[in-house]
């Protein structure tokens, strides 16, 4: 399990990039054996999307960034990272303006709440045990009836 909702890019020979996700706290290897064909798993990159709106292209050994950079075409190294190439950032924006997709309580876990306005959120319930928090945000928190904060 990755730590947001699991996506999978698909690079086929021609055409567009075909995206595939699934809500919540999913796994990019049940989306690959459910939508993608297994001769063409070589041509996927993994994706999560980390709550609030970050994505981030999941590489994490030599093997992956090389694939990601030379085959596939959809990232370029910056300072020893693979990053998505802008214009496959705005393919998977578009996408998942088109098919939204939630998170559940567990891609919750490692959202950045820095800069958060919590003014607005229901946090009965929350455990903020280990965020990172302002006063003010503190002191919301406390009265919105979030727990682990201190």
């Amino acid at each position: 399990m990755c730590v947001g909702v699991a996506i999978v890019g698909v690079v086929p020979e021609s055409g567009p990039i075909q995206f595939f996700g699934k809500e919540g706290n999913s796994s990019h290897d049940v989306l690959l054996s459910e939508h993608v064909p297994v001769e063409m798993h070589n041509r996927s990159f993994k994706l999560e999307y980390i709550f609030p709106n970050q994505l981030r292209l999941d590489a994490p050994d030599e093997e992956c960034r090389r694939q990601a950079v030379e085959e596939l075409g959809i990232a370029e190294i910056k300072f020893g990272v693979a990053k998505l190439r802008p214009e496959i950032f705005a393919q998977i924006c578009n996408w998942l303006r088109e098919n939204p997709l939630e998170h559940d309580k567990k891609t919750m876990q490692q959202a950045n709440l820095t800069g958060a306005n919590l003014a607005g959120a229901d946090l009965t319930w929350a455990n903020l045990a280990g965020a990172n928090l302002t006063e003010l945000q503190k002191e919301i928190a406390k009265k919105k009836g979030a727990f682990g904060v201190e």
